[in-house]
């Protein structure tokens, strides 16, 4: 089996988004969580769809929309996406909410510890 080579994702963008937010810094506390929560890093590779880790990118682009004031290019551009992308996670992770009750329990895992580390 070939498996593809995968490229680290670019990380000046995320310094500039860390720049933006030093106080809170929300998008190191997103990606934190979303990474213990799923095992896999949303920001590990740019050009890999695997399951596992798309779900964590889907993650990370709805909770940085929920929590974050960054416009949806910058979210997106983080993880190496456009801004459909991230409109496409939000109806994604709110469709697998209402259908799957072990995705929602995640969610709703996920959620909780942003709010009771921002608080």
């Amino acid at each position: 089996m070939n498996i593809p080579r995968l490229s680290p994702i670019d990380t000046s963008i995320v310094q500039r988004m860390r720049k933006l937010r030093p106080a809170k810094n929300i998008t190191d506390l997103i990606v934190c969580i979303v990474r213990n929560e799923l095992g896999v890093d949303p920001l590990a590779y740019r050009h890999y769809r695997g399951e596992r880790l798309v779900t964590a990118r889907f993650m990370f682009m709805v909770f940085m929309v929920k929590y974050s004031k960054e416009t949806y290019k910058l979210i997106s551009s983080v993880v190496g996406k456009d801004h459909a992308t991230v409109n496409h996670a939000i109806k994604k992770v709110q469709d697998l909410c209402d259908t799957d009750p072990e995705y929602k329990l995640i969610y709703d895992r996920i959620d909780y510890k942003i709010k009771s580390n921002l608080s």
